[in-house]
């Protein structure tokens, strides 16, 4: 199920957003993605840079980047947040995947400043991912978020909504743009997907199948 091809303004990149089966052996209909940069995502905050002659290494990390023409990186989710960032000031490409606890060790943040975007007027792509209204969490993890942020932002109506069960439901997208908005020194692109894979069921969910399938999102220097 292909959801949106995204292209920059400059014509310099390629995004593509759309569910594949992922189950022990990949198994895909597209030729591209059998020698795409996957990673052995593990929901830690260690970020690999591509290069031609690590392209198809394992590692266990949640996040790659590179600043090579025709390298594809790819990021498997089922629930969690594949983002894509680009930065048209270095031509580099960075793919990371965000779980919960991905966003509470802060990596998009961390890349942006581990790699000097912070002044770069990057475009962030975020694919399919749980939304606010499915992703029910405990108080733990509400805590574990919330001290991610400056105390001003952590009142954001947007963020949080408390339930009669006492759960919560977090809005997981708007702690990644909250930190992202942070960390940036300059302005900056964002896009994101209002697909919720919870409840479409052209998307995989492992909270509502608790399957092995994933989704597949890339980005590609052009």
């Amino acid at each position: 199920m292909k959801e949106k091809r995204v292209s920059s303004d400059a014509n310099s990149i390629e995004t593509e957003l759309f569910a594949l089966q992922f189950a022990g052996a990949f198994n895909s209909e597209d030729p591209d993605l059998f020698d795409s940069c996957f990673l052995k995502q593990v929901h830690g905050a260690e970020i690999v840079e591509r290069t031609q002659d690590n392209k198809l290494a394992s590692y266990e990390a949640d996040g790659q980047f590179t600043s090579l023409s025709g390298l594809r990186l790819a990021i498997r989710t089922a629930d969690c947040v594949p983002l894509m960032i680009y930065s048209p000031v270095k031509h580099l490409a960075v793919a990371l995947h965000l779980g919960w606890r991905g966003v509470a060790a802060r990596l998009a943040s961390k890349c942006i400043h581990d790699l000097g975007l912070m002044n770069d007027n990057l475009e962030f792509y975020l694919g399919p991912h749980i939304q606010f209204g499915s992703f029910e969490v405990g108080a733990e993890v509400i805590q574990a978020l919330n001290v991610t942020l400056n105390e001003g932002y952590r009142s954001d109506p947007e963020l949080v909504c408390e339930k009669p069960n006492e759960k919560f439901l977090c809005n997981l997208a708007r702690y990644i743009y909250l930190q992202c908005a942070e960390a940036m020194s300059s302005e900056f692109f964002w896009w994101q997907s209002t697909t919720d894979t919870f409840t479409n069921k052209n998307f995989y969910s492992f909270r509502r199948d608790k399957t092995a399938q994933r989704n597949v999102s890339w980005i590609k220097l052009k």
